[in-house]
């Protein structure tokens, strides 16, 4: 398979981005007249913050979703080899159900995931000292950074084996019980690895880079030495969940907990991120 260009990547993420902004939502609409024309300007800056902050994202996305489709699919066949393995099918089955946990997987998730991470974080914080006129060098090995990346990559990796661990424990089970033969079982197999390559590789690229990209923007922030607050917005669509909805403009220290308790948005299919509030000093 041809590997997408960077070019084409960017292509496919304006295009994601023109969809989302062709629904006709007024809040992508410059106002003309009436109203405060300072709080117009307001509101059209932080939309258009918005706007390219999820362009970033959704370059990232795009190449994620891409890595996790493909390790889910290599460890499909894994799992398949091991079940058809088996001389005999019992209660068990931990040959397969083990597949997600094992240390080379675990590894190769690490391998894949750990840059990416990374790589998002760091040119999101690079972006922000850009905007902020800041001319120094984003250091990524402040503590700060690798605390994140050290307990990111923690969490996802347990997260998403143990996920696709219980998913098949409990399809495997329920086949047993009913005294399914192999090629049954392995027909179970091959749809926990289906939600695994569609709607949770999109969910897992989605909510990473997300988490990835404010958590730069957060460490570039402190950084720069010339950021105060930080102030939570939205997409401002109706797809925005209403807890967030009511957060949108919420304003807090840097080092400071958001309403809902989080540093910054890192919810999964969250679209939110933050936006600078600088020291007039």
């Amino acid at each position: 398979m041809r590997k997408l260009s960077e070019n084409a990547i960017e292509n496919i993420a304006d295009g994601i981005v023109d969809l989302i902004l062709s629904r006709g939502k007024s809040l992508y609409v410059p106002k003309v007249g009436g109203g405060n024309n300072e709080q117009n300007i307001l509101k059209n800056k932080r939309t258009e913050h918005w706007i390219a902050f999820i362009r970033r994202v959704t370059k990232d996305e795009i190449i994620f979703r891409k890595g996790m489709v493909k390790y889910f699919k290599e460890q499909e066949v894994k799992a398949l080899n091991a079940l058809g393995g088996q001389k005999a099918v019992d209660k068990t089955i931990e040959q397969v159900v083990n597949v997600p946990k094992k240390k080379e997987e675990l590894k190769k998730l690490a391998a894949f995931a750990t840059p990416k991470i990374v790589q998002a974080l760091y040119f999101e914080a690079i972006n922000v000292l850009e905007e902020l006129e800041i001319s120094i060098a984003f250091d990524v090995s402040n503590p700060k950074v690798i605390e994140f990346v050290e307990t990111k990559e923690g969490d996802l990796i347990k997260s998403i084996s143990n996920t696709t661990k219980e998913a098949l424990r409990a399809t495997l089970k329920e086949g047993i019980e009913a005294g399914e033969s192999i090629p049954k079982l392995a027909k179970r197999v091959s749809e926990v690895y289906e939600d695994a390559k569609g709607y949770r590789a999109t969910l897992i690229a989605r909510t990473e880079c997300i988490t990835a990209h404010n958590n730069g923007a957060l460490n570039g922030y402190r950084q720069s030495e010339v950021v105060e607050k930080k102030s939570w917005l939205t997409a401002g669509d109706e797809r925005v969940r209403p807890e967030h909805a009511a957060m949108d403009g919420e304003t807090v220290g840097l080092d400071e907990a958001f309403s809902n308790g989080l540093m910054y948005p890192s919810e999964p299919n969250c679209r939110c991120t933050i936006i600078p509030i600088v020291s007039k000093e």
